[in-house]
């Protein structure tokens, strides 16, 4: 026992040493791409689809997520030093993510929706991932207020997350990624852009609030007359941005609000679902000047 404490010790402060002369890779660049297969069974894929400047001044990441459930809402990352901060649709305020500088058992506690969130370096070390000894951090999610609220992340040095495990919900491991072209591990062709469609879903645009383009992204079960409108709070129709048949498959389209008057619209998506049967889906977004 007292050799293992040695040995562990000795590897911590090789460690910290390792860190101090070396910056931490926080990867964000457009089109890096990281495929997880999670528990239960279903996959996960994050991608960076651009790059956003949001109101408080700040570029950010665009990190795109589909699961087996289709296209679900962005998020806007960004890397400064050794810490990465995030932030969500419809949020003004970014929250501190990572900060790989500190010590395990620092605590970040931030206020996330309406609860507190206390965030947890757990773990630190050196591990082999992908054949190559890399620097790895364990960061505990742990909410004050909701009780079935916790997730455990673990993060690697130059290539990014590599477990999501959200604590009574299922975990992600990842299987491959492709940074700055680079290919690690094992990666599945998956093309979010084209190809059939397993059921028809409007998405929320990105980014949210915007100023003054936004992409609207949906998606098709079959072959469909397709109108896609914006909407003023008062109900009156201000663009038509889509009004013709598609074929099946994923599709994004582009709003410029040129000219248009900061504040809240409402876009609509109508289609045929498939069986005679036809669907109409509306959702919120924000024009920030």
């Amino acid at each position: 026992m007292k050799r293992f404490a040695l040995v562990s010790t000795f590897t911590f402060l090789a460690a910290s040493n390792l860190y101090a002369q070396t910056p931490v890779v926080y990867p964000l660049h457009i089109g890096d791409e990281w495929q997880y297969y999670g528990i239960p069974l279903m996959g996960l894929t994050k991608r960076v689809g651009g790059e956003v400047l949001m109101p408080n001044g700040q570029q950010y990441a665009l990190i795109q997520q589909f699961s087996y459930i289709g296209l679900s809402g962005p998020s806007y990352e960004r890397y400064d030093g050794h810490r990465m901060f995030t932030m969500q649709p419809f949020s003004q305020n970014e929250v501190l993510y990572y900060d790989f500088s500190r010590s395990v058992g620092d605590t970040i506690s931030t206020l996330v929706r309406a609860d507190t969130v206390d965030i947890i370096m757990s773990g630190y070390g050196i591990v082999p991932v992908f054949g190559v000894p890399r620097r790895q951090w364990t960061f505990w999610f742990r909410c004050r207020d909701t009780h079935d609220c916790g997730e455990i992340h673990t993060v690697v040095d130059s290539i990014g997350e590599t477990v999501l495990d959200y604590v009574g919900f299922g975990s992600y491991e990842i299987q491959g990624a492709l940074i700055s072209g680079r290919t690690y591990g094992s990666l599945s062709a998956v093309n979010q852009n084209s190809g059939p469609a397993t059921g028809y879903s409007l998405s929320q645009n990105y980014p949210n609030p915007f100023n003054p383009t936004t992409v609207i992204r949906y998606q098709l079960s079959v072959l469909s007359d397709v109108r896609l409108q914006i909407f003023d709070v008062l109900g009156r129709e201000v663009a038509r941005l889509v009004d013709e048949k598609q074929a099946a498959g994923v599709k994004e389209v582009r709003w410029d609000a040129t000219g248009f008057t900061s504040g809240l619209y409402i876009f609509r998506l109508d289609g045929d679902a498939g069986n005679g049967k036809a669907f109409t889906e509306t959702k919120k977004l924000v024009l920030l000047r």
